[in-house]
């Protein structure tokens, strides 16, 4: 017997439409890193994890510096507030900007 996952156990998820605002170009990895540091430093190990934080790699756009990051619906607020304490990525000053969250990834209106 075959068992599978129904809708209802799996976690449900937010994505967040973020910009950031700097001096100069800045690419994914570094982003990524800024990332994964501010939400450990503000958050610690175990609510980061269990905030199930994904950047989605294919909707970051270099010219416009905007992307998706994906989450889990109880942590969106400790997100926000851990991409609000991004002031620096590779020693440039940037601002992160959070434009819009959504339950779905076609309701962002990319």
């Amino acid at each position: 017997m075959k068992l599978s996952r129904t809708k209802s156990l799996e976690s449900k998820k937010r994505y967040l439409y973020f910009e950031i605002i700097s001096e100069l170009d800045i690419n994914l990895k570094d982003v990524v890193n800024a990332i994964w540091i501010s939400c450990f430093d503000l958050l610690g190990e175990i609510r980061t994890a269990n905030a199930n934080i994904w950047i989605i790699k294919n909707l970051w756009s270099n010219d416009k510096h905007t992307g998706v990051l994906r989450c889990s619906h109880t942590s969106v607020d400790d997100i926000r507030s851990a991409l609000c304490t991004i002031t620096e990525i590779e020693k440039h000053r940037t601002i992160f900007h959070v434009i819009r969250v959504s339950g779905t990834i076609n309701c962002l209106k990319i």
